[in-house]
C-alpha cells in the first residue's frame, strides 16, 4: 500500500543517517510500514538492515543486533522471495553470524536479480575482503562504483581493499581520488597514511 511504502522510504531517509537515533527512526518506521501490511518484504528488509548497522556501529549488543537482523531478513526473504534487497539484507545477516557459505548464496541469489545493484555488489565485496578473496574483492568493488559513480562509499571501500591486497600504489591513488571527491573524513586520511607506511 502506499501507507506502507511511505514509512519504507522515511525508514531508509534514517537509515542512511547511521546515527543511533535516526536508526532507532528508522525501525519505528519500517514496524509502522509492516503494521500497515504485515507481509510487506521491504519492510522486513530495511529492519534487518537497520538492526545489522546498530551492530556494527555498537548502538545495540551485537548478539542482539545480528539476531534481529536474522530474523528481520529470514521473513524479507519469505514474503519476497524475488527480491534483490531481501537476498542482499540476508546475506549480510548471515555474515555477521559467520554463516559464510550461505551469505555468499544470499549474495550471489541478490546479484542474480538485480545484476546492476551497485549496493549489492558492495556488500558482495566487504563479504569477499572478510574472506580475504581480495582479488575478487577489487572487482566487485570497481562494479559496484561503474554502477553508481557518485557514491563515496564503494570508493573508500576500493582503496581499503587495495591496500589489503597489497597493491599499496594504486590504494594511494585511490584514497587521494576519494579526497579530491570529497571524502574530507578522518578515515579517509587514516587510510591514505596507512598506505603511505607500506609503500
Amino acid at each position: 500500500s502506499n501507507e506502507a511504502w511511505l514509512h519504507y522510504l522515511q525508514g531508509r531517509h534514517e537509515w542512511t543517517l547511521r546515527t543511533e537515533e535516526a536508526l532507532t527512526r528508522s525501525v519505528t518506521q519500517f514496524e509502522a510500514a509492516l503494521r500497515v501490511d504485515p507481509q510487506f518484504a521491504l519492510g522486513y528488509s530495511g529492519m534487518a538492515d537497520a538492526y545489522t548497522v546498530m551492530g556494527a556501529y555498537g548502538f545495540l549488543s551485537r548478539t542482539r543486533a545480528y539476531t534481529l537482523a536474522r530474523e528481520a531478513a529470514d521473513r524479507a526473504v519469505q514474503f519476497g522471495p524475488m527480491l534483490a534487497e531481501a537476498h542482499f539484507s540476508l546475506g549480510q545477516a548471515q555474515k555477521n553470524q559467520f554463516d559464510w557459505e550461505p551469505a555468499e548464496a544470499s549474495f550471489r541469489r541478490g546479484l542474480e536479480l538485480a545484476p546492476d545493484s551497485s549496493q549489492g555488489h558492495h556488500w558482495y565485496s566487504i563479504y569477499l575482503t572478510q574472506r580475504r578473496r581480495f582479488d575478487e574483492a577489487i572487482r566487485e568493488a570497481q562494479l559496484a562504483i561503474d554502477l553508481d559513480p557518485t557514491s563515496l562509499t564503494p570508493r573508500t571501500h576500493l582503496a581499503a581493499v587495495l591496500v589489503l591486497g597489497r597493491r599499496y600504489r594504486d590504494g594511494i591513488t585511490q584514497w587521494e581520488s576519494c579526497i579530491e571527491l570529497g571524502a574530507n573524513q578522518i578515515n579517509t586520511f587514516r587510510g591514505l597514511s596507512k598506505a603511505y607506511l607500506y609503500v
